[in-house]
């Protein structure tokens, strides 16, 4: 049982972390697009914006998401 509950676990927590980087690459994107910026620089703001408000990266890029519609 232990070892069906740790596989469990693992497979969420790779499934969250695959749902957290499709969320980045895709805020990272639209908000390059929205402020005619290159995805470099859209980057390092997603990365300076978590870091200024300690929130995970995934955090901000749905924040991102939100306040573009998607």
């Amino acid at each position: 049982m232990v070892l069906l509950a740790d596989l469990d676990t693992e497979i969420i927590q790779q499934l969250r972390a695959a749902a957290d980087a499709g969320d980045i690459n895709t805020a990272i994107g639209v908000f390059a697009a929205a402020q005619g910026i290159s995805t470099h620089d859209a980057t390092a703001w997603l990365q300076s914006t978590a870091a200024s408000k300690r929130l995970p990266g995934a955090d901000v890029a749905r924040i991102v998401l939100t306040r573009y519609g998607l």
